[in-house]
């Protein structure tokens, strides 16, 4: 099984073709944030300490107040988070406990949903696949075995599939986020991407830059079946620091998605639904059906732009020995991140 794992990660973070099967889900995020949204706008009431286990096995409780800078922070209880899983894989499967998969995929894609219910305002973290973080290791039982120091992506894999690892990714992302609260999350494949972009008639936008041989820098251009997938998956791995560009188009198409996707529910308001239930089979969640479908007649009210996303800054690095870009946040910009996203400050 090591070796099986160890080129798992050796295959994802080694030299690939120009086209890398990388998932990104920029559109299935989409669809999942229309479900989650309004299950945060009914869930503000009164929360009970979170704990979450450590990566040492210990229990970890979410910080209820810390002082930093010389103020006192206490967290935000109107918060609820999701986090959004892009799997590097197919078929995803939700697997039991029972069954371990040494090949589940990678999370290439992590984004950190965050809806602060008293302001009806919504921000998006996206968290970089190639940060160097602590990750969780499973033997072949499942039984936790080690935390290695690793890239982020390679959480999901790891985990075995299925429930544990999209658990895992949780684990990693919210340590790495100094213990915040996560309280859903949603894994999906990359094979609903055609399935997805079609739902919506097609997506139109601005080329950011060439994409092999189909499209031109500044090209405008419409994304239909396939083209989605070659266009927001594509990536140049000659060079280092090419998931940064990757992770720009990211964005790029979730905001003409959602622009997309709410011009044809002003014809169509089952349109949303249509996506939910393309992707459905394609995805590992703790998120019920019904708290997406509740989202789907306001979500149309809801406009996400540039300016609701949060950017963790830091440098990516070429690591000579093993020819793999490893991504290290500032770690001061980090922490302010974190506390001025998900604390306010205390009452006198």
């Amino acid at each position: 099984m090591a070796a099986n794992r160890k080129n798992a990660e050796s295959d994802e973070m080694g030299k690939r073709p120009v086209l890398f099967l990388i998932l990104l889900i920029d559109i299935l995020v989409i669809a999942a944030i229309i479900g989650i949204l309004l299950f945060m706008l009914k869930s503000a009431g009164k929360e009970k300490k979170k704990e979450v286990k450590s990566s040492e096995n210990k229990k970890v409780e979410t910080v209820e107040e810390i002082k930093y800078k010389g103020k006192l922070y206490k967290r935000n209880k109107n918060l609820f988070t999701a986090l959004i899983i892009g799997v590097d894989r197919e078929d995803i499967e939700e697997t039991g406990d029972e069954k371990f998969d040494n090949d589940a995929g990678q999370n290439d894609v992590n984004l950190l949903i965050v809806l602060d219910k008293s302001k009806k305002d919504v921000k998006i973290i996206p968290v970089n696949r190639d940060t160097m973080t602590n990750v969780r290791y499973y033997d072949e039982d499942g039984n936790l075995k080690n935390t290695l120091r690793r890239h982020l992506c390679v959480a999901y894999a790891y985990g075995g599939g299925g429930k544990r690892s999209a658990e895992s990714v949780v684990h990693s992302v919210s340590e790495y986020l100094y213990g915040i609260k996560i309280d859903r999350y949603c894994a999906i494949d990359f094979n609903a991407i055609s399935k997805a972009n079609d739902a919506v008639g097609g997506v139109k936008l601005t080329a950011l830059e060439d994409i092999g041989d189909r499209w031109k820098k500044g090209q405008e251009i419409t994304l239909k079946g396939d083209d989605a997938e070659y266009y927001i998956r594509y990536r140049i791995t000659e060079t280092s620091g090419g998931n940064d560009l990757r992770m720009k188009r990211e964005e790029q198409y979730f905001n003409a998605f959602l622009q997309t996707m709410s011009e044809r529910m002003k014809q169509d308001i089952s349109v949303p639904i249509t996506v939910f239930n393309a992707i459905s089979k394609d995805s590992v969640t703790n998120m019920s059906g019904s708290e997406f479908s509740r989202i789907v007649s306001s979500f149309q009210k809801n406009e996400i732009t540039d300016d609701n996303y949060i950017h963790i800054p830091g440098k990516t690095v070429l690591n000579k020995e093993t020819e793999h870009d490893e991504f290290y946040s500032d770690d001061t910009a980090r922490k302010d991140i974190v506390i001025n996203t998900f604390y306010v400050p205390a009452e006198n």
